[in-house]
């Protein structure tokens, strides 16, 4: 988990079984890339998902999360809920929209020309307001997502205008 200034950081990936307690995953893996900085890895520095209005025009920066589940068993969830925190206030209206994608990527090795394409199966989206600084965010998945115990589940999250 990496907490960045204007940015959202990855807290946890909740899971909501029948009749037992939820299971809280955090991200094995995290990376961030940026439209305007096309061969940097950012798995060290900053979370950014965000995307910023520069005079020369808008950047694009997304986040790519993977989590390991185990201890689900037999159980799938009947919830599913990725929770993100504000690193430091967001100009505007948020709108956040996770993706699933490839889980081939590499923490150390994902940029923006090798990253995992962001067109596969919407698993949620979150908008709403204008986001204060440390402002929670909890971002209803789709609970099919994972159907069973596994590695690699592999999302990415960007934002929109």
């Amino acid at each position: 988990m990496i907490r960045a200034s204007g940015a959202l950081a990855a807290l946890s990936l909740l899971a909501c079984l029948a009749g037992a307690q939820d299971l809280v995953f955090t991200p094995a893996a995290d990376a961030a890339v940026r439209e305007d900085q096309q061969d940097a890895n950012l798995a060290t520095g900053e979370l950014l998902v965000q995307r910023d209005d520069y005079s020369a025009g808008s950047r694009w920066k997304r986040a790519f999360l993977r989590f390991d589940v185990l201890g689900l068993g037999a159980s799938a969830p009947q919830a599913l809920t990725l929770e993100l925190f504000e690193g430091d206030g967001s100009a505007g209206d948020a709108h956040f929209e996770v993706r699933a994608v490839d889980a081939s990527w590499s923490e150390t090795g994902l940029t923006w020309r090798n990253q995992p394409a962001t067109a596969g199966r919407r698993l949620g989206v979150y908008s709403g307001p204008k986001l204060g600084e440390g402002q929670l965010v909890r971002i209803p998945l789709d609970p099919a997502w994972i159907r069973a115990d596994g590695l690699g589940y592999s999302g990415g999250v960007t934002a929109g205008a």
